[in-house]
């Protein structure tokens, strides 16, 4: 022999192993493997199995919470009491009535938007609502009752408006006391909302020229805002005047200027009121002040 295995042939542990020997332990350490795989596999299953239980029991217990804090929610937090004021026209049980509150109702789940809805939808009259909560169980509300100082005719209907500019009224003929508003811009009038304009600045220039207005005594006399055009507004007094204020910049300083001319005229003076330049203001007499 030549030190050399033959082909085919192969020793171990001074033994000779045939090829056939090698696949019998390749075999043999497959089957360890397998098993040994089995094994791993049922072991995963079983921990698998374990930690499905586990959160199973701990989503139980979570909802179980739930629900018992939900139950007692109905109970710690249930409406005891409803305080509402600040009006004058109607009266607290008036309005709480509007509110569809029963005796399950709960401080959590009443909404205050939801709340100052019905409220509104009830009494479109009123202008500012303020809804407060005071845990565990009162309700708090504060109105405001909307002055319907001014009018506005759309269409062939007439709507009632508040200082804030809020509708509080639909009707067919114009409401006795109120003054006129005639504006530009106007898209939409709805009862309980603000008037809708085209344009944002269109709400706030009115709303601004109202409250200039309204801190003068010429006020008490004024019957018509016209802001037909933006640039051009002019304001009726009584049926004596047409005063002509133009754009609303310097407004409180122009119907101080016309207030000066009111003042010396005569009692039976009808005519316009040029108020729109502070340098050159003046008054032209004429009966034609529609």
């Amino acid at each position: 022999m030549n030190g050399k295995n033959r082909e085919g042939f192969s020793f171990s542990d001074g033994k000779i192993k045939r090829p056939s020997d090698n696949r019998q332990i390749k075999s043999e350490d497959n089957a360890e493997e397998a098993g040994h795989d089995r094994i791993m596999s049922h072991i995963r299953h079983s921990e698998n199995k374990t930690a499905i239980r586990k959160t199973a029991v701990i989503l139980v217990v979570i909802a179980l919470l739930l629900m018992s804090a939900a139950a007692a929610s109905f109970f710690i937090f249930r409406i005891k009491e409803v305080r509402i004021s600040g009006s004058e026209k109607y009266s607290a049980e008036e309005l709480s009535s509007s509110l569809g509150l029963g005796k399950w109702s709960n401080l959590l789940l009443t909404g205050k938007v939801g709340t100052e809805r019905s409220l509104r939808s009830a009494y479109p009259s009123l202008d500012e609502i303020t809804v407060r909560k005071i845990l565990p169980d009162k309700l708090e509300i504060t109105v405001t009752d909307s002055e319907e100082l001014y009018c506005i005719e759309l269409g062939n209907d007439w709507f009632t408006v508040s200082d804030t500019l809020r509708v509080t009224s639909q009707r067919q003929t114009p409401p006795d006391g109120a003054i006129e508003l005639r504006s530009c811009g106007i898209v939409s009038a709805v009862v309980g909302e603000y008037i809708v304009f085209d344009r944002d600045t269109h709400y706030n220039y009115l709303k601004n020229l109202l409250e200039c207005i309204r801190v003068h005594n010429i006020s008490e006399h004024i019957v018509r805002v016209d802001m037909s055009e933006k640039f051009d507004v002019k304001l009726k007094y009584d049926d004596r005047f047409i005063i002509e204020i133009g754009d609303a910049s310097n407004v409180s300083t122009k119907l101080t200027l016309a207030e000066a001319y009111i003042a010396s005229l005569q009692d039976g003076d009808r005519g316009i009121i040029y108020a729109t330049n502070l340098e050159n203001g003046s008054f032209r007499a004429t009966d034609d002040i529609e």
